[in-house]
């Protein structure tokens, strides 16, 4: 399918997905900032959902926000959050909020641990302060209390387990913050891992000590590991086939799961957690796009953007589809589990287009 779309005023193509029918759709804004939508994939025929104040800028999730028992669209403009819910009666409500900033909003990042079992957002401004959103009912409260960070590495993960709640912030000089829920530093930290790190840390539970604990990767392929009490405990170096190889851990879109990756040159290799690698690409222009899409344990796919054309692999290493896919940005996936199908959107000549793959 193709849409007619000469400017796209989006900072990326947000393609969002029912997880009850496999449904997908398409939220783009338009010159004046209407909010449009294209849940038809057969005719691309668009629809306008509400005025916005802007285009979009960051990511757009869609998940049960009100904690409802349906889901609602989340977007944000440079100066405020929305969620939109639809009935079933299609009546929209618009809820939306601006952040206590003077800067704009850069970021978007989807969390859990919201104490009603709801899903919560951290927004980051431009000035690299920290926001969190729990409710449309509640104002956006400020995290970091005690000065700015320093060029935060995406995303921010939410640390939650019982009695051990909190935010991992991650600095691309190498050090590494636990925040309390009322953002107050984790004593103990931040944790200095004495070396640069392009890639978020997250955490995961130790199976022999049964607590969680802090993980991640250096940009020079040290898998490191913190304790909750500011301890490393573990640095271990992963395989560095060449001098030049970098390292960094590649999150799913919602910050579900996570892979690793190391690069060198025109090469790109996609390991385990562990470091084990799974498969490499070869031939790779300069400035590529990788991306890890994540839909469940058996459904997990790489998105290889070079040059204006992205290939589709699955976890071995197989090229999915019988050709690149042209996209002059980065491509989103959906994924309709009935069918077996992956739905590839992308932006190329003016036109934002949607693939199919069939997987069986």
């Amino acid at each position: 399918m193709d849409i007619e779309w000469p400017v796209l005023y989006d900072s990326e193509l947000a393609a969002l997905q029912n997880p009850v029918d496999g449904s997908s759709e398409i939220l783009l804004t338009d010159i004046n900032h209407n909010l449009l939508r294209t849940s038809d994939l057969k005719s691309g025929k668009t629809e306008n959902i509400t005025k916005l104040n802007g285009p979009i800028v960051t990511s757009a999730y869609k998940v049960d926000f009100l904690n409802i028992g349906r889901e609602q669209r989340i977007l944000a403009t440079q100066s405020a959050v929305y969620a939109f819910d639809q009935d079933d009666s299609l009546r929209i409500t618009p809820f939306s909020v601006r952040i206590p900033s003077a800067s704009n909003i850069a970021a978007l990042y989807l969390i859990d641990g919201g104490y009603d079992g709801s899903n919560r957002f951290i927004i980051q401004d431009a000035a690299q302060d920290l926001f969190l959103w729990e409710s449309v009912s509640k104002p956006v409260r400020k995290l970091n209390r005690s000065g700015s960070f320093e060029n935060i590495q995406s995303p921010v993960m939410a640390l939650n387990q019982i009695g051990n709640r909190g935010f991992i912030v991650t600095q691309k000089n190498g050090k590494i913050y636990l925040l309390k829920e009322n953002g107050s530093v984790r004593q103990g930290f931040p944790v200095d891992i004495l070396t640069r790190s392009e890639s978020a840390f997250t955490w995961s539970q130790n199976s022999a000590t049964g607590y969680p604990e802090l993980v991640g990767v250096s940009v020079s392929g040290e898998l490191i590991k913190i304790s909750l009490d500011g301890k490393i405990t573990s640095r271990i170096q992963l395989l560095r086939p060449e001098p030049g190889s970098r390292f960094k851990t590649l999150f799913d879109r919602n910050s579900q799961d996570w892979i690793l990756v190391r690069s060198a040159f025109s090469k790109t290799a996609i390991l385990t957690k562990e470091g084990v690698e799974l498969f490499e690409i070869k031939d790779i222009l300069p400035n590529s796009v990788i991306q890890y899409h994540y839909f469940g344990v058996d459904n997990r796919f790489i998105t290889i953007r070079s040059g204006n054309y992205t290939t589709v692999f699955d976890m071995t290493g197989k090229r999915l589809g019988d050709k690149p896919i042209p996209s002059e940005i980065p491509v989103q996936l959906t994924y309709q589990p009935g069918y077996y199908k992956l739905l590839i959107f992308s932006q190329s000549e003016k036109k934002v287009q949607v693939w199919s793959i069939k997987l069986r």
